[in-house]
């Protein structure tokens, strides 16, 4: 194989965000009642779509470091068991992890091999610190990976500009576009490109990379400090989510409780699960610049969570 596999501008659809590519793609390749593999823990706005949707999560055990296991994802496709995967490569949301090129490869190679297609969330891709990850896409030469991104998350939240390649899908995913917004507002793109032609973009993201790996590092720093002896944190590989391990016995829905009891907002690891498991971890978002408040922030949690 050659890797890697170029996509041409033939191939994308513009949709209103990513999560409309998410979600045209679960509609081209699902049914409700079908189940569908997803990364446990994982976006929770990914489990709520597929509740809205009428689909069932299979979760399938994932390393923070090293992603998604490909051995548990093989025994699911062996037994028939799912419809599709739903999966992130790059900077996954909550763990933070990046695949590495090799599973990414292994990853599509499997999808290829019992014909289950890839949905690939990779809006969070343009953020990886150490710069380029290419996508699981980037491996597809087979059309099994249908690809979604927006900038959404590196540039404008309210911009709602995102786009999918749908390779071998392409056909029903442009039908159901058409069915369900007909197409994207014109304005934002033409926007948008002017923006990538005169290289203002390529620039915000090398800053934007700096700019999260920074932040990312200084919260990993409070809570090893301000935190209970024992509490695991990792960096994460791009994107702002830091995802806390606290120590044996530690209830994140308790935590959460009391933190919004103190005006703190944070997600206890239970929502990025369909069932009760990770209720021991919280995630944490470093997408705010670091300053006193933020730090003040971070010392009281400390003390909430030593208090449980």
């Amino acid at each position: 194989m050659h890797y890697p596999v170029p996509i041409n501008q033939g191939e994308l659809l513009v949709t209103n965000g990513c999560m409309e590519g998410i979600e045209l793609a679960l509609r081209a390749l699902t049914e409700p009642g079908d189940t569908v593999a997803v990364e446990t823990p994982t976006y929770y706005g990914t489990l709520l779509a597929l509740g809205v949707m009428r689909r069932r999560a299979l979760e399938i055990p994932t390393h923070y470091r090293d992603g998604v296991c490909l051995y548990s994802l093989e025994q699911a496709f062996k037994r028939g068991q799912v419809k599709a995967c739903l999966l992130s490569t790059n900077a996954q949301n909550p763990l933070g992890f990046t695949m590495s090129s090799e599973r990414k490869r292994k990853l599509v190679d499997l999808a290829v091999r019992y014909d289950v297609p890839i949905i690939e969330n990779d809006i969070w891709g343009d953020t990886v610190y150490a710069g380029e990850a290419l996508p699981a896409k980037a491996y597809d030469e087979t059309g099994m990976v249908i690809y979604c991104n927006s900038f959404s998350k590196t540039l404008m939240p309210g911009l709602r500009l995102g786009w999918v390649a749908p390779g071998r899908y392409h056909h029903r995913i442009r039908e159901l576009k058409q069915i369900s917004s007909i197409t994207t507002a014109s304005v934002p793109q033409l926007m948008m490109a002017r923006l990538m032609e005169n290289g203002f973009y390529a620039q915000h993201i090398q800053q934007l990379r700096s700019q999260l790996a920074n932040q990312a590092t200084h919260l990993a720093e409070r809570v090893r400090a301000c935190f209970p002896v024992n509490t695991r944190v990792d960096i994460p590989t791009g994107g702002c989510a830091l995802w806390i391990g606290l120590p044996r016995g530690g209830d994140s829905r308790m935590l959460f409780e009391k933190a919004l009891e103190a005006g703190i907002h944070v997600f206890p690891g239970s929502v990025f699960s369909a069932g009760s498991r990770h209720t021991s971890y919280l995630r944490l978002n470093a997408g705010n610049p670091c300053d006193d408040q933020l730090d003040s922030a971070i010392d009281r949690l400390g003390a909430l969570a030593a208090s449980l």
